[in-house]
This record gives C-alpha cells, sequence and structure tokens, in this order.
C-alpha cells in the first residue's frame, strides 16, 4: 500500500508542475492541454481525492473560475 501511495504522490507531484506550466503561459491551445491532461490523471495512480483535485482544477480554469479569489494566489505562491 505505501508503494501505492508514494507512486500516487509522485503523480499528483507531476500532475501539477503540468497544470502550473500550462496556466502560467495560457495561448489558444490551453483549453486543449487542460483537456488532455485530465485524459493523463485517469492513466495515473492516484488517489480518488487527487484526481478529483487535478480534474477541478482543469474544469475550473475551463470555465474562467480558477483564480478569481486568493486561492489561486496561494497556490501558485506555494509552488514556486
Amino acid at each position: 500500500m505505501e508503494n501505492n501511495d508514494s507512486l500516487a504522490n509522485t503523480n499528483w507531484d507531476a500532475l501539477l508542475k503540468i497544470f502550473k506550466a500550462i496556466i502560467e503561459n495560457p495561448d489558444e491551445k490551453t483549453s486543449e492541454k487542460l483537456t488532455s491532461l485530465k485524459e493523463l490523471a485517469k492513466t495515473k495512480t492516484l488517489t480518488p481525492r487527487q484526481y478529483e483535485g487535478i480534474t477541478e482544477r482543469c474544469n475550473n480554469y475551463m470555465k474562467g473560475n480558477w483564480g478569481v479569489d486568493a486561492i489561486k494566489d496561494a497556490y501558485v505562491a506555494n509552488t514556486k
């Protein structure tokens, strides 16, 4: 079980780095990249909460809800 938890955390960290790179450099393909990231999350070993976390981040960004309050600023500050 511990190996799966370790793998899940490694995958989670990698997906968050990809998400951060996408949103810090938005372009005309940002939505497509976020959709691909959500698909990638399906293929990785993640806990249900981690999977939900990455897909919700992508969904919120694509809906324009990401960054409308201090939550985004805190996330970006804590991942530098």
